[in-house]
Order: C-alpha cells, then sequence, then structure tokens
C-alpha cells in the first residue's frame, strides 16, 4: 500500500494505477513496439494481449519468466494492500497485476537468480539475448545465502557443472567436421564406412587398455615368487626350465645386430621383439607377489581376460547387428521415401552456407539411390520368361566359378606356407629369410586384393539391386578373407607337428629344425603381426602408387575414355571387409600378442586419415 499526503488532510489514499504508469512505463507499449503491433490494434486490444503467457514469458523485472509460485506469492502480497474498483480496471489493471512495471519487488536471494538462470536455457529466444539476460541477472542486487542454504546451492551448482561436464565428453565426436563433409559429397553410404571404422577403432582401444592394465603390467612390475632354474644333474625333471633358458640365451644374443637388423627384427617380430610383452613368450607361468604378499596367478588372468575381452566384443557387435538389423527393418516398405527425403530430411539448424552444401549433396547421393532402386524393381517387372531363365543361368555359373576361385585360393595358400617353411629352414642370408617368411603374408594380402577386385566386378553381370550387390559381395569376400586365414594357420599346425613327431630326445631342446618349448604360440603371434603389417602396406602402397597418381593423370587429361578406364571409384565391400580382415586378426592373434588390439587401433586409425 502506498501513501500520499495532501496538503489539505493527513488522511491516507489508495495509490491509482497512474502513480505505478509514472515510475515504471507499462510493459504494453514495449509489447507493442516488439510485436508490431503499436499500429491497427486498439487499446483494448493490446491489454487482453498483454495478459497472455506467452506475451508475459519475455517481460518480467529481470527479463527472466518467475515461476507461478513466485508470481502468485508477489502478487498476493500486493492485492492484500491494494484494492481496485471495477471503474478502475483497463491499463492500470494490466500494470498492476504485470510484475515487471511493480515498484516494490523483493530483491532476490542466489537460490531464485540461479533458478531463473537455468530457466533461461529453456527459452526459445536468441542465444545473444539468452547471454545479455542471464549477465543481468548476474548484475542484479542479490540476497547472499548462509549456512545449510549456502551449502545446498553450492553443491547444486556444481553437480549441475560435473553433469554438463560429462555430457560434453561423452557427446565428443572424433572427426565430426570431416565426416560431415564426407556425407555431403559421398552420401551415407560412405558415411557409414568411416563410423563403422571408428566403432572399431573405440574397439580395440578399450580392449587394448584391459590388456594391458590387467595382463601386461602385472608382469612386468610385479617380481615372481619363485624361479624354476634349470639342473643339469636332474635334466630330465628340469628339461622345460633349460630349454626355456637357452631359449631366452639364443634370443637375448641377437637383439641389436645393427639398424639395418633391427628394421627387418620389426617387420619379423623377431630378434628384439621377440621377448618383448607384444608376444605371448614374455610372459612366464610363475606366481607373482603384489603389495601386502598378495599372491596372483599370471595365467589365470591372462587367459580370463582375454576370454572375458572377446565375450565383451562378441556382445558390442551383437547389439551394434541388432541395431541395424532394427532400422533396416523399421525403414523397409517405406511408401513415402521420397515425401520423407524431401520434406523431412533437411537439418533446420544449419546456419552456414558450407554446411548448407553438404547436405544438398547428401540429400541429392540419396534420391539417386532410391531412383536406382526404382528402376531396377521397373526393369524387374517388364522381364520377359527367356531373360529370366538367361538371367538364372549368369548366376549358375557366376557362383561356380566363385566357388572354383575360393577353392583355388586355399590351395595356393596351402603350398605357399609349405614351401615357406621348408626353405626357412635352409635360407643362408637375412633377405632370402625375409623374403620366405613374408611369403605367406604376400601372397595371402595378394588374393584378397585381387580375388576381391574380381568379385565386385562380376557381381554386376547378376543384375542384382545395388544392395544385394554389396551384401553378396561382402559374404564371399568374408569366405575368402576367413578361409584364407584358416588355412594359414591349419598349415603351420601340420609342419610343425610333422617336424616334431616323434624327434626329440627326452633331454634334447633341439633335433633337426624341431625345438622343444621354443614357445609356438610366439610364432602364432608373429604370423598375426606380419599379416597385419603386409595387408596395411599392401593397401597403402596400392592407394599411393597407383591410385594417386591415376587420380592426378585424370585431373591433368580429363578426356572421357580415360575417366572411363582408370578413374576409380570407393568400393564400400573392398575397403570393409579389409577392416573386417584385420579384426578377425585382431581377434584371432590377441590370445598368442596381447598387444595387437593396440596396433589394430592405431592401423583403424591411419586407414581412415
Amino acid at each position: 500500500m502506498a501513501r500520499r499526503s495532501r496538503p489539505q488532510t493527513s488522511t491516507w489514499e489508495e495509490a491509482r494505477g497512474e502513480f505505478y504508469q509514472e515510475h515504471f512505463p507499462s510493459s504494453q507499449v514495449g509489447l507493442e513496439a516488439d510485436d508490431g503491433l503499436s499500429g491497427g490494434v486498439s487499446s483494448s486490444q493490446a491489454q487482453l494481449l498483454n495478459i497472455l503467457p506467452s506475451r508475459q514469458l519475455l517481460h518480467t523485472v529481470d527479463g527472466v519468466t518467475m515461476s507461478r509460485g513466485q508470481m502468485t506469492r508477489t502478487l498476493g502480497k500486493r492485492r492484500s494492500t491494494l484494492t481496485v474498483r471495477p471503474s478502475q480496471l483497463g491499463q492500470s489493471q494490466t500494470d498492476v497485476d504485470h510484475p515487471a512495471v511493480l515498484p516494490d519487488q523483493e530483491i532476490p536471494d542466489e537460490q531464485q537468480i540461479w533458478d531463473q538462470i537455468q530457466a533461461i536455457k529453456a527459452m526459445p529466444i536468441p542465444m545473444d539475448k539468452k547471454r545479455e539476460r542471464k549477465n543481468k541477472l548476474l548484475n542484479s542486487p542479490t540476497f547472499r545465502m548462509q549456512g545449510m542454504q549456502r551449502f545446498h546451492l553450492t553443491r547444486q551448482k556444481f553437480w549441475s557443472r560435473f553433469k554438463d561436464a560429462m555430457v560434453d565428453i561423452f557427446s565428443f565426436e572424433l572427426w565430426h567436421d570431416s565426416l560431415r563433409l564426407i556425407e555431403g559429397n559421398f552420401g551415407t553410404g560412405v558415411l557409414s564406412y568411416f563410423h563403422y571404422i571408428k566403432k572399431v577403432m573405440y574397439m580395440n582401444l578399450a580392449m587394448f587398455a584391459a590388456m594391458l592394465l590387467l595382463v601386461v603390467l602385472p608382469n612386468a612390475l610385479l617380481p615372481p615368487s619363485h624361479t624354476e632354474h634349470c639342473d643339469d644333474d636332474d635334466r630330465p625333471a628340469t628339461i622345460t626350465a633349460c630349454c626355456h633358458e637357452e631359449y631366452v640365451a639364443n634370443v637375448t644374443a641377437m637383439r641389436w645386430r645393427g639398424v639395418a637388423q633391427a628394421f627387418m627384427d620389426f617387420l619379423q617380430g623377431q630378434g628384439y621383439m621377440e621377448l618383448t610383452p607384444l608376444f605371448y613368450g614374455y610372459y612366464e607361468n610363475e606366481i607373482l607377489v603384489a603389495p601386502h604378499e598378495h599372491l596372483l596367478q599370471p595365467a589365470s588372468s591372462y587367459v580370463l581376460v582375454t576370454l572375458v575381452c572377446l565375450l565383451l566384443c562378441l556382445v558390442y557387435v551383437v547389439i551394434h547387428t541388432a541395431h541395424g538389423f532394427q532400422d533396416a527393418i523399421l525403414s523397409r516398405g517405406k511408401f513415402y521415401q521420397y515425401c520423407n527425403v524431401i520434406f523431412s530430411a533437411w537439418d533446420f539448424c544449419i546456419d552456414n552456407v558450407s554446411s548448407a552444401e553438404y547436405k544438398q549433396k547428401a540429400v541429392f547421393n540419396e534420391l539417386k539411390g532410391y531412383l536406382e532402386t526404382d528402376q531396377y524393381e521397373a526393369e524387374r517387372r517388364n522381364r520377359s520368361q527367356m531373360d529370366t531363365v538367361q538371367l538364372y543361368v549368369v548366376r549358375t555359373v557366376t557362383n561356380i566359378i566363385v566357388t572354383v576361385i575360393l577353392i583355388i585360393s586355399g590351395v595356393i595358400i596351402y603350398f605357399v606356407v609349405q614351401y615357406s617353411l621348408v626353405n626357412v629352414e635352409n635360407a643362408d642370408s637375412g633377405i632370402e629369410l625375409y623374403i620366405y617368411q613374408y611369403l605367406p603374408p604376400f601372397t595371402v594380402s595378394g588374393l584378397n586384393i585381387v580375388v576381391t577386385m574380381f568379385m565386385y566386378h562380376i557381381v554386376t553381370l547378376e543384375r542384382y539391386t545395388p544392395q544385394v550387390q554389396v551384401t553378396l559381395t561382402l559374404l564371399r569376400t568374408v569366405f575368402l578373407r576367413v578361409a584364407s586365414i584358416a588355412v594359414l594357420m591349419y598349415s603351420f599346425f601340420v609342419k610343425y607337428k610333422a617336424q616334431c613327431e616323434g624327434r626329440l630326445d627326452p633331454d634334447a631342446c633341439y633335433a633337426d629344425g624341431c625345438q622343444r618349448n621354443a614357445c609356438w604360440e610366439t610364432v602364432v603371434g608373429q604370423m598375426c603381426w606380419r599379416l597385419m603389417l603386409t595387408d596395411f602396406a599392401a593397401l597403402a602402397g596400392l592407394n599411393i602408387f597407383v591410385y594417386f597418381p591415376l587420380r592426378i593423370f585424370i585431373d591433368h587429361f580429363p578426356a572421357a575414355w580415360l575417366r572411363t578406364l582408370f578413374l576409380q571409384e570407393f568400393e564400400i565391400p573392398r575397403h570393409v571387409l579389409d577392416v573386417v580382415y584385420n579384426q578377425a586378426l585382431c581377434w584371432l592373434g590377441v590370445f598368442f600378442s596381447p598387444l595387437l588390439p593396440g596396433v589394430a587401433a592405431l592401423l583403424c586409425f591411419l586407414s581412415s586419415t
């Protein structure tokens, strides 16, 4: 209740609306000016507009909408001391009911300011307006809270900032701008390939961290509780320790033999690399002593961690595969796919020209894919009976050719492995040994490249839809890659078993090229290491020394026939199968080479960049 004294008397009088209007201009004028309602709108209509909640949203005492409880309490206090007659309703009534025009607002405390700042985030206004209102709130007079109230407010602020930080961390997306550029220029199919690489890299990094923390570091830092030594007097009983010591001595003697030999050892996984944590032979079957006299069984932890990592990888792959099937099923049979793309595909958060161009290209490529599918369906419906018979004959012959090629590839790998193992034992020089050791990986990588390219081109003769062509090529190439690895491992197993079958004396560690306890697991890990390096080197060399020069040549001589012959397209099946092949090697070799997931993650990163 306001008080004004008259010269004649000392009685009290209720403050009229003119008092508030004089000192605090009505928000009606501001609203009319902001909304373009100053002309063509009567006074009564403007008063009705000001009463609307949407009009009161943007006009409060601090530029922020008050909560209903705060507004009710404030208005309740004013109405308890102010009575307005019906004849006085009008513009002054709006001024009294609106909190922005009251001159005696309570100074808010820190909790109210914090709540109002949080409410700004949900307001549908530009960001610069939000910053302006936030700064105005922060600079306004505020009652400081004390005691437990201040403690609760501090905890609330900390928790809010912590949640925002966690959201920022978990919403971080690697290669975000590059992936958006790829989507705009090459479509969602190529984008899915790079998303796939990124997920595989994350999975390998997680597996690498688990193996490093739970397997490698304990074996490298903790001392053994007891070490078995070789006893020449009781050699048959300690033959394992004797052969292990002899094996370690032989490998240690070859650790450093010059820079050139060190590079060769790196490529082969031998020499100084053979007794590193990278391979299985580094880890001994001895109980380790942890702090506070706790004992650790490294053999059990080695096997359990490896199995758990593989099981979690399986669960991860199954979950993402299920999501992929779910999306495919939900998107199947759409009757309005063109309308969905045209009217719903645009991202209205785009605020710059380059992003808009990328999005336009992405929509164009998606529509192009739909048109190709519709063209195939129209062609299929118009086939004659003779065309259908010819097509089935072509598909049958094609499948027979593919099967024969896969069988021939397996036979070639088997005989190459046998030839390599025989000549490795008789190699005289380091270069010759290197060639024979890398002959199986080179053969496997060469077959993967050549046969995959053949399958990619032969599938076009079968006249399937683009999606079926990609799926069929993937299945055939996966079978080729997996069969190559299986034949390679089987060849090694047969060769080593035939060498050592009944040829070792109980007191001997070596016999005619056969080694006892020379850690055949390390040999398998070395083979996985060579296969992974060889495949990456082959792909990198093909891109650098073949595709890149051809691209430069075509750009300088843009003839139509040259582009038809030499222009290379991004073959999604071949690149996807390269990642699948490396991942299969990683899963197969993680038991024999615990740090191989880190190498696989690095290769994924290099192949995507």
